[in-house]
């Protein structure tokens, strides 16, 4: 143990070396033996769908598949459409909360009414920029990435260079970058992260990709979760119970 994964040994669930995530498989993973990360349900709920799909190559449009993708996720976990669950104050620059949410999605960003009134930092961003616009995700940047910090049904969006990236968050280009899932990073037999397996529409996600494929890179875990609906309940005091007690009648004698 090298003292700096999770709390290294200031935490106590470390030392336990038969302990595989804290004994709880559901709620975390262990991709390297050493990170105990956080699985959200509907990022994992993404990845299902994919791995259990006949077709994992629709073609079309990335942002299009990316998003229809974490919307159905969405609905079977949350038990609503992502437009329902949209919070009212996600509407930015004038548009109501679906159009914000839609046109961050795209991030071809030229015509947008209101697009400079978004704030910069969910602008250029796609999918993740909407999912944190909407308290949906949380942004990661590209060191984070590539340090490990994605978890599963995590949403990327990518650009070619750093100018393309910059025109679109601006306003001047109608540029397009990639979106796509993250399913897992590849490592190699040390365990360093050599590249990243991805769903998309089909354009790449044959294999694995690397963080050479393209100049900037963001992203967003999903951290929004279903509510836990607490039962509440009663507890009934027990009281003594008494026998029940025979009171003799006692004859009253009146003496004139």
């Amino acid at each position: 143990m090298d003292g700096i994964h999770n709390g290294g040994v200031i935490n106590s669930f470390n030392l336990a070396v038969y302990s595989y995530t804290y004994q709880n498989p559901i709620r975390l993973i262990d991709p390297n033996g050493k990170q105990v990360d956080i699985v959200n349900p509907i990022g994992s709920q993404i990845v299902q769908n994919y791995n259990n799909s006949s077709n994992k190559m629709p073609g079309g449009l990335c942002y299009v598949v990316s998003k229809q993708r974490f919307a159905t996720a969405f609905e079977q976990v949350m038990d609503q459409s992502v437009n329902s669950g949209l919070p009212s104050d996600s509407g930015k620059g004038g548009n109501t909360p679906k159009l914000t949410y839609d046109i961050l999605f795209n991030s071809a960003t030229g015509n947008y009414r209101g697009w400079t009134s978004i704030p910069v930092e969910f602008r250029g961003k796609g999918g993740a920029g909407a999912l944190a616009n909407a308290g949906f995700g949380e942004l990661k940047n590209q060191e984070q990435i590539w340090n490990g910090e994605l978890t599963p049904g995590a949403i990327v969006q990518t650009f070619g260079t750093q100018e393309e990236f910059n025109d679109v968050v601006s306003g001047d280009s109608n540029a397009y970058g990639h979106s796509f899932i993250f399913l897992n990073y590849e490592r190699d037999v040390n365990g360093a992260i050599i590249g990243m397996n991805i769903a998309d529409q089909g354009y790449q996600s044959d294999n694995y990709i690397t963080e050479s494929y393209y100049g900037v890179w963001n992203a967003a875990n999903i951290t929004i979760e279903p509510r836990e609906e607490i039962t509440p309940i009663t507890i009934k005091p027990k009281g003594i119970e008494l026998a029940p007690v025979s009171i003799p009648t006692i004859p009253i004698i009146i003496d004139n």
